[in-house]
Parts: C-alpha cells; structure tokens; sequence
C-alpha cells in the first residue's frame, strides 16, 4: 500500500496519468518524414506537412482513419503549415511559396510567391483569412478576404526578429496574433478593425507559440519562455471583457487546441496537458503517448486528438473521441431570474451556482445578439442593471437577453424586457 501511494505522489509531481487504461495508440507514418504540421477535414481525413530526415517531405494523407498514407505533392520540402478551412479547401506553405487545393490535396494551385516559412494560417467564415510570413528584411503578416485567392500585407515587423507564431479570429473585426521576439519585445498584439491596425496588448518579451479562443471569446495563450524570466513561461489566459492576462499553468508549450466541448488540450515537453473546466486545473494524459516532446495537435470533427514530434517523428490518435462526456462537468441547471421585469428604471439578477469559479461573467446582449455589458460577479449572488451599455450609454427600450459563464459552461438565454 505504501508503495501505491509512493508512486501515486510521484506521478503527480512529475505530471504523469495513472490509469489502468491507456488514453492513446502509437500511429505508423513513413519512416521517411518528419511530421511538422497536422490538419483534418470534416470526413476525417487526416493531412501530414512534413520535413525529411533522408531528403524527403512533403504531403501526405489518409482517408481511412491513419491504417495507410498516400504521398500528394511537395517532395524535398519542408512543408511548415498544412490547414484545412470550413470549405475542407486545404492550404499550405513553406520557404517561397503558398500553394491552395480545392478536391482534397490532389491538385494544387500557387497563390504568394517569395514569402518565407509559413507557419501559420487562420480563417473565419465569409473569406477571412489570414497568415504570417516574412523577407530576407521582415517579417509579417498578411490578409485575404476571398478564402485565399489573394492576400496583402496588413503589419509588418522589421529587422526580421520579431517573429510572428500564431493568429486567432474572435470575429470579422477582432483578430489575435502572437510573436515571438529573442532580443527585445513580442507579446501578443490585437486588431479591432479587421487587420488593418494593430496594437500589443500583453505578454511582452513572452516566446507565444500557440494561440486559441473558446466559444465565450477567452483568449489562451501557449508560451514557450520568456528573455528574462523563462520560469514564467506556460498557459495564459485573457478573458474575454478582461485587459490582464492570467498564468494557468506553468510548462513549455508548444501548441494548443480546443474541441467543440471548449476542453483545452496543451502540447508540452513533457506531453499532453488536457483542461476540462476553462483552464482551472490541468492534468497529463500521457498514457500510451510517445515518449519525449509533443510538437504539434489537431481535432477532428468526430473529436478525436492527434498528437505528434518533429524529431524523432511520432505520431499518436486517442483511443476515445474528447468529446463523448465522458468524465466531463455535467451541465448544471442554472436558477436565474430578474426583478423587475419588465422594468423601466433598474432590474435585479439573481442567480445561484453550484461552483465558485473564478471569473464568472454576467453578459446582457441586444435582439441581435451581440453582447452590450458585461459584470464580473464572481463571488456574487445579484447584480443590478441600470439600462446602460460598457460606454454607459442608456439602451434602447426592447428585448434583451442575459446569461452566466462560467468554467466552460454558460448558463441559457433568458429575457429581460426594458422598458425607457
């Protein structure tokens, strides 16, 4: 028994799963490649950018759930970026071109040219799209608003130090992108304007490798060091509604993603981190994983996880899909209710939880959705509402909705009707 508990205690220490099940299977790829880059589509297909450890790389794809790969295009190339948008039109990059494919990677068409170690490509519904590339001077990042057809430049960082990693769309206006600079700088910078202006909001001298956003707007960020303190280095999280980034976990990051349940999975030296409650607590699921560092995750649309390193190449799938609810935070019934409703002065909101999260948000939204105040009630068991907007600016008389989030759970849609 002392022995049991002895192993236990250490597991903990060193971020290591004890089960008597394992969580993922070793998947064979060609011994030929070095996975740098991961992507499905909505039929599960799965798409491999690589590198060559013996001259060879390129593209790669299964369609039959990772039992065989077919090599597409791109030989002797290190393939950085493979993506993979809404419409399943795949993209990818590397130094000096971005190619784009409309029927599953089996033709591609050139769209830049003279660009250099794409590493990144984002999209939004509507044709958004952006990506960060660089020049012998520069580096950048660029824009396309017809689902990657054309691009331009939209920020520029010069001197070719400052490094941009990753980009995260909250929506058409608000645009996340995280840099690394190894002298002086880097962070984590904002466009409110859809990319035409930027500005950093946080994160200074931070090496942010991985960006990822939840359906409430919260903004992770993956960090791996720091110029001055690397102790610091981690998971982070902003808010949505807040301006300070919080540190969630202490690691080296390396990518991050985040399935259709907001369950946050975190690519660490040391393995996978899994969050199931919006980065409150983290554990490892390691069992059955590769050993060494994991450089790169993907989610597919049935849910399941894939994880894979560079060098030496590995690659692995999770037994179970992440989101059957197994093991997960039951969605609770929430007890809200306003008074005076209607109303035309003031109205109270009262509501009860059954966990004391940190962070927990009241959000008021207009007819058409979009959300026009928000209070931190974390703590609290009321709120008032006086009819004013975050500018305090008096609403319009109407219908108006308000709920609670909290964790990775929010609270249904309920009516407030306010009358001037």
């Amino acid at each position: 028994m002392k022995k049991i508990i002895l192993i236990s205690i250490l597991c903990c220490i060193l971020g290591v799963t004890v089960s008597g099940q394992d969580y993922w299977e070793i998947i064979d790829v060609p011994d030929t490649i070095q996975i740098k880059s991961m992507a499905t589509n909505n039929q599960n297909h799965i798409f491999l950018g690589t590198g060559g450890n013996n001259m060879f790389g390129g593209i790669y794809r299964s369609v039959d759930n990772c039992n065989t790969w077919e090599y597409l295009k791109f030989a002797y190339l290190g393939v950085y970026k493979i993506y993979v948008n809404e419409y399943n039109h795949l993209f990818t990059g590397w130094i000096g071109d971005m190619y784009k494919s409309i029927d599953n990677g089996d033709n591609w068409s050139l769209k830049f040219s003279g660009i250099s170690n794409i590493c990144c490509i984002k999209s939004y519904p509507n044709g958004l799209m952006f990506a960060n590339s660089g020049t012998p001077t520069y580096m950048n990042i660029m824009r396309s608003l017809d689902y990657g057809d054309n691009w331009e430049e939209v920020m520029i960082f010069f001197g070719n130090v400052e490094e941009p990693n990753d980009i995260a769309i909250l929506n058409q206006d608000t645009i996340y992108a995280g840099t690394t600079n190894w002298f002086d700088g880097g962070g984590v910078y904002r466009s409110i304007d859809g990319g035409d202006s930027w500005d950093h909001i946080g994160m200074y001298n931070f090496h942010v490798l991985s960006l990822e956003l939840n359906s409430q707007g919260d903004l992770f960020v993956g960090t791996y060091g720091h110029n001055t303190q690397y102790w610091l280095s981690g998971v982070y999280v902003l808010y949505n509604g807040d301006d300070e980034f919080t540190q969630l976990y202490t690691t080296l990051v390396n990518d991050m993603t985040i399935n259709s349940d907001d369950d946050l999975y975190v690519a660490t030296d040391y393995g996978v981190l899994e969050s199931l409650d919006n980065g409150q607590t983290f554990n490892y699921i390691n069992d059955g994983l590769f050993t060494g560092n994991v450089d790169d995750l993907a989610i597919d649309s049935a849910g399941y996880l894939y994880a894979s390193s560079y060098n030496p190449c590995n690659m692995a799938k999770s037994i179970e899909p992440t989101i059957t609810g197994i093991n997960k935070i039951k969605k609770p019934d929430f007890k809200l209710s306003a008074f005076p409703n209607p109303f035309s002065d003031k109205t109270t909101i009262k509501f009860e939880l059954p966990i004391n999260y940190k962070n927990t948000v009241l959000k008021i939204y207009n007819i058409t959705g979009k959300p026009i105040r928000q209070f931190n009630i974390t703590g609290k068991k009321s709120q008032q509402w006086d009819g004013r907007d975050n500018n305090g600016n008096l609403v319009k008389k109407g219908i108006y909705f308000y709920n609670i989030n909290y964790g990775n759970i929010s609270s249904k849609l309920n009516k407030i009707l306010f009358i001037n």
